[in-house]
């Protein structure tokens, strides 16, 4: 995401640290408050329900605003397993996406 010219949230950042990702509690979502758009990226389908009925998903000022971004199938996979293959695939269709939650 930061290629496309994205920043990521401060607090995701720090618990991140040089990894690809960062994970906190469920109470801790509100971390993610400050956020523009939230990109989630579930392993597979099954997940995006249980993740969105998580306390505090609703009250995120990006989901509360339709900017949350819910990537699924193959271009959840281009983005968890980049690759020279991958990497083209997402591009076709993230840029997009993302365009056009923030309207």
């Amino acid at each position: 995401f930061a290629s496309l010219g994205l920043r990521g949230v401060p607090a995701l950042d720090a618990v991140a640290g040089d990894k690809f990702y960062g994970q906190f509690s469920a109470e801790q979502l509100g971390r993610l408050n400050e956020a523009d758009i939230v990109a989630l990226i579930p392993s597979s389908p099954s997940q995006v329900a249980p993740f969105q009925a998580q306390p505090g998903w609703q009250n995120l000022n990006a989901v509360k605003a339709a900017r949350a971004q819910v990537f699924q199938g193959e271009t959840a996979a281009a983005l968890t397993f980049s690759s020279v293959l991958s990497i083209p695939a997402a591009l076709d269709t993230v840029p997009q996406q993302l365009a056009g939650a923030v309207g």
